[in-house]
């Protein structure tokens, strides 16, 4: 069943601006509309104004985690709307787990598809198709965009990740060390990679990314799936840059964005395909953090999974030794890297 809830809008800013600093300069060409793509480069922006306090001294041992009681995570666009996007929403005491798409324009909840206890990012696909990888039994589901239509796609997706090609017509998904690939029209199953690898998204020129283990390291990796060739773009071991959270190819295939969650270099990096170079564009610390990424069908704004944390007081400015984790999703416009919260409640 499709619920539709409306709710009242409410945006706040997550801009930490130095005092005495002037507000950023807008982005020197129109930014694109939402019925053509347009990739055209912003002018770069400084991320040093953009702080990240760490949690507090709090001179006691931190013993337990807690998440406030309604998560959202695991966003990824409608590849054919910049203002739409679908997400797994958790309320934690009451045990339930649905996948909802949200429409910022109107403002409205779809669920999807009820007890969604999904694993990873979903994916959505240009023929309106939603992948989504679940616990249970490590199984592929997919849904249509408008709520119909639930169909069992894979067994034994161990690892989930799923993808999908640029046409729709084939799922890319990980199966234990393996990355297979399922054509729907010919219902049939083969294997692309045989790696161990994560995080898997796949650009509109047909290139599959991935976070990849091999040859006792960890890459960045590339797959141009016309060629079948693999490229390893970035040793991450090298690089002090290990723990990858997140993925999302330019729709141009100019630029990767990444999260990482390294206690020294955690934060949103975008990596120029073409030079390799990559430059950070969100900074992460104790108290914030980022998790899957999805890049916008015009090019030019980052839909993020965000958590938040802070301790809980026990007065007299002590602390009980419980840390709570906020989890949230928001917006990073790649022009000026001001991020917008987006209210769900």
């Amino acid at each position: 069943m499709i619920t539709i809830t409306k709710k009242r809008r409410f945006i706040s800013l997550l801009v930490f601006v130095s005092l005495g600093m002037a507000i950023l300069p807008a982005c020197e060409k129109e930014c694109a509309s939402t019925t053509a793509p347009v990739y055209e480069d912003c002018p770069p922006v400084s991320i040093d104004y953009l702080e990240c306090e760490p949690l507090p001294d709090h001179g006691s041992f931190i013993s337990t985690f807690r998440v406030e009681d309604t998560e959202y995570t695991f966003p990824h666009y409608n590849p054919n709307n910049t203002e739409e996007f679908v997400y797994l929403e958790r309320n934690v005491s009451e045990g339930k787990y649905d996948l909802v798409k949200y429409n910022m324009v109107y403002e409205t909840k779809v669920i999807l598809a009820e007890n969604a206890r999904v694993t990873s990012q979903p994916k959505w696909s240009g023929d309106n198709s939603i992948a989504y990888a679940t616990v249970l039994e490590n199984n592929i589901s997919m849904v249509s965009g408008d709520g119909v239509d639930l169909t069992h796609l894979a067994d034994n997706a161990i690892g989930g990740y799923p993808a999908w090609s640029p046409d729709g017509n084939k799922l890319y998904y990980k199966n234990s060390n393996f990355i297979l690939r399922k054509d729907l029209i010919e219902d049939e199953i083969d294997t692309v990679f045989e790696n161990n690898s994560s995080y898997i998204d796949i650009s509109r020129n047909n290139n599959l990314y991935a976070a990849v283990f091999r040859e006792n390291s960890k890459f960045l990796g590339n797959i141009d799936l016309d060629q079948s060739n693999y490229t390893s773009l970035l040793d991450l071991y090298d690089s002090q840059l290990i723990s990858v959270l997140g993925l999302s190819p330019s729709p141009d295939g100019k630029y990767l964005y990444i999260s990482m969650g390294d206690p020294e270099s955690s934060g949103i990096y975008k990596m120029d395909l073409n030079t390799r170079l990559f430059t950070k564009i969100a900074r992460s610390c104790s108290s914030k953090g980022y998790g899957s990424l999805s890049c916008s069908p015009d090019g030019r704004k980052l839909l993020v999974s965000r958590s938040d944390a802070y301790l809980e007081e026990a007065g007299n400015g002590l602390y009980t030794g419980t840390t709570i984790i906020n989890r949230f999703i928001s917006i990073i416009d790649l022009c000026s890297l001001v991020e917008t919260t987006i209210e769900l409640d």
